[in-house]
């Protein structure tokens, strides 16, 4: 018959002089029956699982700022290259009243920024810059040639004026108004 540990109520081998559960000593008497609710045996959990607390993905700010910048250095080259090597009929440079002066006249060209051109107050066309030429297109209004005439220009006196070439014709000089 087994015999239990008085202390714990642990099954105890015969022979042994102290509970293996609990430490108890045991008495050498003959087997005794089972308390009547058997306690189990304190159990030493010595490992305790910890948790690291969650934290939120962490977005790489790093990257997001270089993206954010390239995009911003590229808008501005953009622009640049749009403003000064040539953007169509609203580069700026050339928007507004320039004045020709000829030998007894003064000539005023208008450069709008929707892209027409008025010379004296007449409509003279459209205008539109590509690349280092200036384009007008003359309205009928206008007279003479329909064709497109592409001038070379360059700005000089810190854009104030404004010199347009035709290869083979004299220079026409622009001051800014």
């Amino acid at each position: 018959m087994p015999k239990y540990c008085p202390s714990c109520g642990a099954e105890v081998k015969e022979g042994f002089k102290f509970c293996l559960s609990c430490g108890a000593q045991l008495q050498a008497e003959a087997a005794q029956p089972p308390p009547a609710a058997p306690v189990p045996p304190p159990q030493n959990i010595s490992q305790t699982q910890t948790y690291a607390p969650m934290q939120p993905k962490k977005t790489n700010m790093k990257l997001i700022g270089i993206l954010i910048a390239v995009i911003v250095v590229i808008i501005v080259v953009v622009a640049v290259v749009f403003l000064f090597i040539g953007g169509g009929a609203t580069d700026s440079r050339f928007v507004g009243e320039w004045e020709q002066f000829s030998d007894y006249i003064s000539v005023t060209w208008n450069f709008k920024s929707g892209g027409s051109l008025e010379v004296m107050d007449i409509e003279a066309g459209t205008w539109s810059v590509s690349g280092n030429k200036l384009c007008i297109n003359p309205s009928s209004q206008w007279g003479g040639s329909s064709a497109e005439v592409c001038y070379n220009f360059e700005f000089s006196d810190n854009g104030n004026t404004l010199t347009l070439t035709l290869a083979g014709v004299e220079s026409v000089v622009l001051t800014k108004k």
